[in-house]
């Protein structure tokens, strides 16, 4: 199995929040250069920045778990949990009250963040692997088919 250390994940959301600033730049460039009042793009914009600021704060929860003792991990991790669901929960309420965001549009965003996330380790685990067979290949532990 593989697991991501506490820097390769800062890594990823370092790259994760690069990425995403560029994204939001060009949305709100393309909602406020055409329509004002476009409210997918809006909802998209509300939807990117609340899950930019969740994978923020899984990051930092997993990375105080280096720190604890391993009885604590259950009411540690159900707390950062329901912190994440009520922040999540607050931007859809508010999404769904005010009519210049679109309740889709959230949605769409909210899914975006982990899904350039996993796109990002998976190139990554790509890249390495690519790597780690060179360097096998090189010292002859492995012969290619």
């Amino acid at each position: 199995m593989w697991f991501i250390s506490a820097n390769e994940l800062n890594d990823l959301l370092k790259r994760t929040f690069i990425t995403f600033v560029c994204i939001l730049v060009s949305i709100l460039y393309i909602s406020l250069s055409g329509k004002l009042y476009n409210t997918f793009c809006w909802g998209l914009l509300l939807g990117i920045i609340t899950g930019l600021l969740n994978a923020f704060f899984l990051a930092k929860r997993v990375s105080y778990l280096n720190f604890m003792e391993p009885g604590k991990f259950k009411n540690f991790i159900g707390t950062g949990m329901m912190m994440r669901l009520a922040l999540v929960l607050a931007m859809a309420f508010l999404a769904s009250r005010i009519g210049t965001a679109s309740f889709f549009g959230l949605v769409i965003g909210l899914l975006l963040v982990p899904w350039v996330m996993v796109m990002d380790l998976t190139f990554q685990a790509f890249k390495r692997s690519k790597i780690e067979m060179v360097i096998l290949e090189k010292h002859n532990l492995i012969r290619r088919r």
